[in-house]
């Protein structure tokens, strides 16, 4: 399972890709299993990926499985309100022995080998209140459960020092490894694939719908792009023809060469923009720095206990 204690924004999509893109290389018959928050399927199981290509949109998947999809050719992406009956599915209709929880951390109703969180290097608790008056899941407490800790964007932080690392010290998790966000690459709606760092210098205008919309600003100003006009929406939003007209007529207005979004956003927005030469978005990868070897070792460790082992049946 991977998942976290806040609402959104520690970088739980990137991290199902990297830990399923290993499984696949590892030569374990992965699947990934998700909610598919934002979608309006009738179905009580959805598959959304059945590994050799894209299945359903963002309409009745919603926007993270469809990312996946993309993101994750070759593994089998299934959505359902209960995971397990998605795990049945995979199991009969692909052989899969391996599953990757997305988002799962609260989802007690089904048992898991191993309980891997995510956590921000920079801001482990925001304001430290449980929703809806803060970001925070479940108590901060909860987080002993896990069976290992991620910290996301370690950039800048010695081991041990990150304010995440201090305030995880006062609940004894388990193991902590460490993990960055990596831009790019900027990717147009012609489909040319261009380096993150062909930003530099060049005006933009940026929007996006995520958890903390000011992050992808920053990240776009950490690349040396004018960031000229920025438009956030909330998490999940569902973009409408009028307001990818209004992006286009401002990106004119400010003489913005590019409309850049995330990718978690063109998955949402691009039936609406693909057909716009100047729109793209920016793909970001998660690299594991701290420890990547002992993790891997860790979960090749819990699936060799059920007897699953790379290439053999569960």
């Amino acid at each position: 399972s991977i998942g976290n204690r806040t609402v959104g924004g520690a970088g739980k999509t990137p991290a199902a890709c990297a830990l399923a893109q290993w499984a696949r290389e590892a030569g374990y018959r992965v699947a990934v299993l998700s909610r598919g928050h934002g979608g309006t399927r009738k179905d009580r199981v959805l598959v959304v990926s059945d590994g050799r290509g894209v299945c359903a949109g963002p309409d009745r998947a919603g926007d993270e499985p469809v990312l996946l999809a993309h993101a994750l050719p070759g593994v089998p992406v299934v959505v359902a309100k209960d995971r397990y009956q998605a795990g049945q599915r995979a199991h009969e209709a692909f052989g899969a022995n391996f599953y990757i929880l997305d988002d799962g951390f609260q989802h007690r109703a089904l048992a898991r080998d191993l309980d891997l969180v995510l956590v921000d290097a920079r801001d482990p608790v925001g304001n430290g209140r449980l929703l809806p008056w803060g970001p925070l899941r479940e108590p901060a407490h909860h987080v002993s459960r896990a069976h290992a800790v991620l910290l996301t964007r370690t950039q800048g932080w010695a081991p041990g020092k990150s304010p995440a690392e201090q305030w995880l010290s006062r609940f004894d998790p388990g193991p902590c490894f460490g993990s960055v966000h990596e831009p790019g690459p900027l990717v147009l709606a012609t489909g040319e694939s261009r380096p993150a760092s062909s930003l530099k210098g060049k005006p933009v205008v940026a929007f996006c719908g995520i958890a903390r919309p000011g992050g992808f600003q920053e990240t776009l100003e950490g690349l040396g792009a004018e960031v000229r006009g920025f438009r956030g929406f909330p998490d999940h939003h569902a973009y409408t023809r009028r307001e990818a007209q209004d992006l286009a007529a401002l990106c004119r207005a400010q003489g913005a060469e590019l409309l850049v979004t995330t990718e978690k956003d063109w998955v949402r927005s691009m039936p609406i923009l693909a057909a716009q030469p100047h729109a793209a978005f920016l793909r970001v990868s998660l690299e594991i720095r701290r420890g990547r070897e002992e993790l891997f070792r860790m979960i090749r460790e819990r699936a060799a206990q059920r007897g699953v082992t790379p290439g053999g049946r569960p």
